[in-house]
């Protein structure tokens, strides 16, 4: 408790304030002692890395790549229609299995990728359909062969999302709140852009 209190406490609580708790049936130097013990055999690595960690770069290098200008003029606001509908498809995601084995990293670049198809964001510069372009390939690291599997998957787990048995989260973004980014159209599969 005393580590998670000094990561997720504003004011945490102290050594003494836990010794007190234990009804001192530990020393202030034992309750120490053992949080460095844990902390020494998690090697100090207290968070998880999740998709979420990504997207404000992705969305960065999107803005700025896209040719769109009313894109880039909504770029850094912090409830734009993109950033919402990623969010939406990153909340997606987390309700299917097959998404636990992928780098956090590869299902962010997924879920923008999706989200420019579905709103359809292009480059000019692109080589492919145009969702995905060299800039995006440099800041995410995928190529745009890389990203057609899990955004395959991503794609059917959006088109099951009004009709399937989690709706928790297709009501959630059908709301003014987030746009209604979960009532724009869901692409066809042979619009993803893929071969």
């Amino acid at each position: 408790m005393l580590i998670a209190g000094k990561i997720h406490e504003f004011a945490a609580p102290t050594v003494s304030d836990y010794t007190y708790i234990s009804a001192s049936s530990y020393s202030t130097e034992q309750v120490v002692d053992m949080e460095i013990n844990i902390c020494s055999a998690l090697h100090f690595r207290f968070h998880v890395i999740t998709p979420l960690n990504f997207v404000d770069r992705l969305l960065r290098a999107s803005y700025v790549s896209s040719s769109f200008p009313n894109v880039r003029r909504c770029a850094g606001m912090q409830n734009d229609t993109v950033k919402c509908m990623i969010d939406y498809f990153l909340e997606i995601s987390m309700l299917y299995y097959k998404y636990v084995t992928l780098k956090p990293s590869l299902i962010a670049a997924s879920a923008l990728y999706l989200t420019r198809a579905t709103l359809g964001i292009k480059d000019k510069e692109s080589t492919n359909v145009g969702f995905w372009c060299k800039t995006l390939e440099y800041y995410s690291g995928y190529d745009f062969n890389e990203l057609e599997n899990p955004v395959r998957h991503l794609h059917q787990a959006h088109s099951a999302a009004e009709d399937g048995k989690q709706k928790t989260v297709f009501t959630k973004y059908s709301g003014e709140k987030f746009h209604k980014v979960a009532l724009k159209t869901v692409l066809t599969a042979d619009s993803l852009g893929f071969p």
